[in-house]
């Protein structure tokens, strides 16, 4: 009598090529990973399905020998011979051999001919659990979660309180796009093994992208219990928090995340991110400050840096990291404009000019770029530049009130008194007291150059 406990362990071990494959990185596409327990033995039932004493026993026994010392080849050649027998050995050693004929094949790297060995080995054995999970597992390794369906809930029939083939439901679920389905089978599966993480994390991935954010956090936070040196699921995880607005649980998250991967320089980011949301500007500065001494070539990075210390009021700090932005892409207008604009503010209107002068020769319609433009060259008293800046202004946004009181100045100081009056006059007709420094300055200087037109 061949031995079946032997079928039925060698049937436990799926080859490497069938075996699910632990969690991989998410990156932006948020795609499951899938995990598990390896396949499990058959059920007792299963292994009572064997032959009969004299039943062909010896093209078998040798068969199963090459499989105990896993030479597949020499086992499919003695399968074959003695599926091809005559006359025919009897349905149940046919069964068992189409059986053994399966996992030889799928050990070899053969799957479509793995596949049908089980097919036909399950027609007349199809309460074989380990066979039918195997019979799963090919067909989602050869995308065909369609037909995989079958013998994967066959298997879950079979042994409903194994984990393993509700894991592997879910990935056919989830392949066919059914991803309430799917969550379902997750869920069931991480039920039933909750010590691995594996269908919590999936289920997780999947919850996100429904939006379902909560849930989501729930799956995740239960699968991190399990995996906390896992990074894409503590990536999903902080993902989940964040997409709750549950900023702190978010950062512990991502920081968990930035122990395992301390090189990834968007994580890094998106912690400072965070800390801005949490209104720990300082420390998100810092953060980003930190991850610049690791990647001095992150020019986002940089570029986030600069425009918290920008909105922190630390305008020559800035100015250097916009510096350094605008070497590295002398070409762009958005840049050359973001370094003259914090030289500006920050009171060196002399080295504001040259890149300010740089961004609208390269985006001439920048209206913001000419308004700075102006206010340098006003400052350095460059005034016949200041006034054509100003009016490229004007031209692109309109001549505002302090355009207007500006442009006087200039006309001022260039003894063009006419021009100076006009410009007083339509500054206070359009601002209406909103500048009352600005204001009583202009009314006071037209009575004076009033006096001095009227002297000439």
């Amino acid at each position: 009598m061949v031995g079946c406990w032997l079928l039925a362990a060698m049937l436990a071990l799926v080859p490497a090529m069938g075996r699910p494959r632990r969690p991989g990185n998410m990156g932006a596409s948020a795609q499951a990973g899938h995990a598990g327990a390896g396949a499990q033995r058959p059920s007792a039932q299963a292994r009572g399905q064997g032959l009969k004493r004299g039943a062909h026993p010896h093209g078998l026994a040798q068969a199963q020998a090459a499989l105990g010392r896993n030479d597949f080849a020499a086992a499919v050649q003695t399968l074959r011979r003695f599926l091809a027998g005559h006359p025919p050995a009897p349905a149940p050693a046919r069964a068992q051999a189409q059986l053994f004929l399966g996992y030889a094949e799928a050990a070899l790297g053969h799957p479509h001919r793995a596949v049908a060995a089980y097919h036909a080995g399950l027609k007349a054995a199809p309460k074989h659990f380990a066979a039918q999970l195997n019979l799963g597992l090919l067909l989602l390794q050869l995308h065909q979660p369609k037909s995989a369906l079958a013998p994967l809930r066959a298997a879950a029939a079979l042994q409903p309180k194994n984990a393993k083939p509700w894991f592997e439901l879910g990935r056919a679920r989830q392949a066919l796009g059914q991803s309430a389905a799917a969550i379902a089978a997750y869920r069931q599966s991480a039920a039933l093994d909750p010590g691995s993480g594996a269908a919590a994390y999936n289920a997780g991935v999947l919850l996100l992208q429904a939006d379902d954010n909560a849930a989501a956090a729930r799956e995740l936070a239960a699968a991190a219990s399990q995996q906390p040196k896992n990074p894409p699921v503590q990536l999903a995880l902080a993902d989940a928090y964040a997409r709750a607005r549950q900023w702190p649980r978010a950062e512990t998250a991502l920081r968990a995340y930035l122990v395992l991967r301390p090189d990834d320089a968007v994580a890094q980011r998106r912690l400072a991110a965070m800390l801005v949301r949490q209104h720990h500007s300082a420390a998100a500065r810092r953060q980003l400050a930190a991850e610049l001494q690791r990647n001095p070539g992150d020019d986002t990075a940089r570029q986030e840096l600069a425009e918290l210390q920008m909105e922190a009021h630390r305008y020559a700090a800035a100015a250097d990291n916009f510096a350094q932005l605008a070497h590295a892409r002398p070409a762009s207008p958005r840049r050359q404009y973001q370094w003259g604009h914090a030289l500006l503010l920050a009171g060196q209107e002399a080295q504001a000019a040259p890149p300010l002068g740089a961004a609208v020769r390269l985006a001439p319609k920048m209206a913001p770029a000419w308004r700075d433009l102006g206010f340098a060259e006003y400052r350095t008293k460059q005034y016949p530049a200041a006034l054509d800046a100003l009016n490229r202004y004007a031209a692109l946004a309109g001549a505002s009130g302090p355009v207007q009181f500006l442009r006087a100045i200039c006309w001022d100081h260039l003894h063009h008194y006419h021009r100076a009056i006009q410009q007083y006059e339509a500054f206070l007709a359009a601002d209406h007291g909103r500048h009352y420094n600005e204001d009583f300055k202009a009314r006071h200087r037209l009575i004076t150059l009033r006096l001095i037109v009227q002297g000439h």
